[in-house]
């Protein structure tokens, strides 16, 4: 099982790196501290919970640990109340997302408008840049990256998709028992993606 967790850990890395090197190539005019795209429920693979996990465990200070277990324990309780998974996933998700971003409820791992998992964040977070301004973010926080981003983005993701018995969970909901909180979310569908 060991062997198995180092290899998944390993291809999850893998994918990491070669996002990041390729994004080196774009202008981007995201900063530290410019959160604006932070503002909305972020989803991830599950292989992608295992170096955000060991993080967690092994990197972060006990003070933004404590800061992110309340956040992921508040998150719960706005998720519990607004979502609602009867329908579509898809247009479930789009609702949740401009709910989200109407209410302003960031990403549980956002402390002080920077990133607490930032060394490993999720391919949705590390693969979202833009090239203009930040203005931009902050009048619209649920804006789409440009095209060759997305292709970008969307080409790893087939890459960390390709394990079998992938699934995609909002990243809250998937890291709340690395952090001791345990079936704090209602029961919902959880994305199968292979």
């Amino acid at each position: 099982m060991k062997e198995h967790i180092k290899k998944v850990t390993k291809h999850v890395l893998e994918n990491q790196s070669a996002i990041d090197s390729a994004l080196r190539m774009f202008p981007s005019c995201c900063r530290i501290g410019c959160a604006y795209c932070c503002i909305q429920p972020i989803e991830i693979v599950n292989i992608e919970e295992l170096p955000i996990s060991e993080f967690i465990r092994s990197k972060m200070t006990k003070e933004n640990y404590a800061k992110v277990r309340l956040n992921i324990a508040n998150w719960a309780e706005y998720f519990n109340d607004k979502y609602d998974d009867t329908g579509l996933m898809e247009v479930v998700n789009r609702e949740f997302r401009e709910l989200i971003d109407k209410d302003r409820i960031a990403c549980p791992f956002l402390i002080e408008n920077k990133c607490s998992i930032y060394p490993v964040r999720p391919l949705a977070c590390r693969a979202h840049i833009m090239f203009d301004s930040p203005d931009f973010c902050r009048m619209d926080g649920l804006r789409e990256a440009p095209p060759e981003i997305k292709n970008l983005r969307n080409f790893v993701f087939t890459n960390l998709t390709s394990i079998r018995d992938t699934t995609l969970r909002y990243l809250p909901v998937a890291l709340s028992s690395a952090l001791g909180l345990p079936r704090i979310f209602k029961p919902h569908r959880i994305r199968k993606l292979s």
